[in-house]
């Protein structure tokens, strides 16, 4: 269930596309604007599936968190976290480990007030960063005492990597299989074109080129590269409505995002 958001400081920006408003449309919520309900539309209509898509993929990450816990991690980071949507990460691992520490992290300034003002209470961080400057974050948050990077640590990257270039994305990974210790975890999302027609390509990328983060699509082998480092588990690289040990109410329906967990294997 969507968290409603009250009356908050600031407004929404509203006179242009905006990414995560046009994903919190998708998800059913409420912050957004008529311009990304609209854009959201014209996505169902090449990709009538869409939204039963997205809300898979939060699905997906919402099992994908005690996955992490199971492994013996206590401590995640959400990156991309996009508008508050309830049950929160930090909710779902304290069931299992109720000392977990979680960041939520976005780019989008706006999301971040969001997120500060539904997300909060001991071990719970709301920063606004690049995803493109994780190392340095991670740098950031071991410094302020946030994270112990000596500890294994999840990475949640659910539907985020779809809206960065590639030579940086391949980067981004890079580097948290370099600065995080083995055992850690990483939970990706993405969308795929291996399956994808050409007209819902061409709609998802028409859809997102007026806002200030455009797609980057790329097929099943760039996105299984991102793993590189991190063993995949059982439940391999799939659609996200069939990842996992339990069949969910959203069907697999061709593939549109791709979803997997990997754990940081040790370094030779």
């Amino acid at each position: 269930m969507r968290s409603s958001s009250p009356a908050h400081p600031g407004a929404l920006h509203c006179r242009a596309l905006n990414g995560p408003r046009i994903y919190d449309v998708l998800l059913g919520g409420k912050d957004n604007a008529l311009l990304d309900k609209e854009a959201a539309l014209r996505l169902g209509r090449v990709s009538p599936r869409i939204g039963e898509e997205m809300r898979a993929n939060r699905a997906f990450l919402r099992i994908a968190v005690p996955h992490f816990a199971a492994g013996g991690i206590d401590q995640i980071i959400e990156l991309g976290c996009g508008f508050p949507d309830a049950p929160h990460v930090h909710e779902v691992v304290r069931q299992a480990s109720p000392g977990a520490r979680v960041v939520y992290m976005d780019i989008d300034e706006v999301v971040a007030l969001h997120a500060r003002t539904h997300l909060h209470g001991p071990g719970v961080h709301v920063i606004s960063a690049d995803v493109a400057d994780i190392g340095e974050v991670l740098e950031r948050l071991a410094f302020g005492g946030v994270l112990d990077l000596r500890r294994r640590t999840g990475i949640l990257a659910a539907h985020v990597l779809d809206f960065v270039p590639d030579g940086t994305a391949c980067e981004i990974t890079q580097v948290l299989g370099r600065m995080l210790t083995a055992g850690s975890g990483l939970a990706l999302s993405h969308i795929c074109t291996s399956d994808l027609p050409p007209a819902a390509i061409k709609a998802l990328v028409q859809a997102y080129d007026a806002t200030p983060t455009p797609l980057h699509l790329r097929d099943r082998a760039a996105i299984e590269a991102f793993f590189t480092g991190f063993r995949l588990d059982r439940y391999g690289l799939v659609p996200v409505a069939g990842w996992g040990p339990v069949p969910r109410a959203f069907p697999p329906s061709g593939g549109v995002l791709l979803g997997g967990v990997g754990f940081l294997q040790e370094r030779p």
